[in-house]
Parts: C-alpha cells; structure tokens; sequence
C-alpha cells in the first residue's frame, strides 16, 4: 500500500466469528511492529451470535487523535461471505476508490470486479472458511476464520508483517489451539490471491 498517514480499516462479520478479536490482534501485531498509533472500536449493538457486525481500526506512525466511526476506509474486510452477497452495498459504503477488499470467498478476484462498479479497488480473495475446515478449526461448531482472515490483511496490505501477526497470535493462544490458529493464519497468506 501507498506510505499515509493513517490507515482505517472496517472489518464486516457475523456475532461469534471473532471480528472484535481479529481487529484487536492485528492492532497488537501493529504495535509489536512499532506503529505508534493504534485502535480499535467494535461497533456493538444489541447483537447476537449470527447478527451482522462491524468493527472499526486505525493503524498511524503517529499518535491517532480521532475516535469514532470509520465511514471512508482504505480498507475493507469481509469476514462472512454472505454479508457481501446480502448487503454488497453497505459493505462497500464509503470504501475509497483506490481501496482494498478483502473477501473470505471461494470466487476468484476477477469474478468478483465483474460484478462492481468501481474498477480502481484492489479486490483480494481467499476461502478461509475452506481453511479452517481444513484444520478442524472451529467453535461450537462453527468454523474460525478470523485468523485465516488476518493472514489475508497482512499479506493484501502489507501493512503487518507475518512474523509479528505469527508472534501476537503465538501470545494469546498456546498449545495446539494456537499452532493451529498460526496454521491458519500462513495457509491464507500463502493462498491469497488479488487483482492487481
């Protein structure tokens, strides 16, 4: 991505699949990095397990004084696929014109520009939730794809490198459940793929 000043990000799930958690370890993994300034702010309703969410982040070599919603992000990632099928317009509400999109989606890139109007966006897909399968990563039956995700964002910004998003996670989770978790997280590094 282009040297800025700030980088926002908006991050698109459902309740239950981790989003809170991916924007916070992302954050942290930025931090490790040596990003000055760094949040996160999950936009929570009275959501439930299912329900659409978003949560908010900023990344800055400097301080970060603003504290609120991020209604034109350089970013956008989607968590859950159907929310991009259902609600395509939301999730792209407001993303710059030379953004990024980050999709957990089995469609490739090019299918994907097809069917959107803006043909400056960087478009960026990896099947996470396949990832996760994969790896028999899941919660109470739900397959984990916020950490395949995250391996997305590092590798489609380039803002965080893999060591430090491979460290972060490595701290919040031991044993076998965080091996597979960083399992996860380079699976979908490797796999990304994007339009330009």
């Amino acid at each position: 991505m282009e040297k800025k000043e700030i980088y926002e990000i908006r991050m698109h799930g459902r309740g239950g699949q981790g989003t809170v958690t991916a924007a916070n370890l992302f954050i942290q993994a930025a931090h490790k990095q040596g990003y000055a300034g760094v949040q996160s702010i999950p936009l929570i309703g009275a959501e439930r397990r299912g329900s659409p969410i978003r949560v908010f982040a900023r990344i800055s070599q400097e301080q970060i004084r603003i504290h609120s919603q991020i209604y034109n992000p350089d970013i956008v990632v989607v968590l859950d696929p159907s929310l991009f099928i259902k609600y395509s317009q939301v999730v792209l509400d407001g993303l710059k014109d030379n953004g990024t999109l980050i999709l957990n989606s089995t469609r490739s890139p090019q299918e994907i520009q097809k069917t959107l109007k803006n043909n400056g966006l960087k478009i960026c897909t990896v099947d996470a939730t396949g990832i996760s399968i994969e790896l028999n990563l899941e919660v109470a039956g739900q397959s984990v794809v916020n950490s395949p995700m995250l391996g997305a964002m590092a590798k489609a910004t380039g803002l965080v490198k893999l060591e430090y998003l491979v460290n972060t996670l490595g701290a919040k989770w031991k044993g076998e459940w965080g091996g597979l978790n960083v399992k996860a997280v380079e699976l979908a590094y490797d796999r990304l793929k994007c339009s330009k």
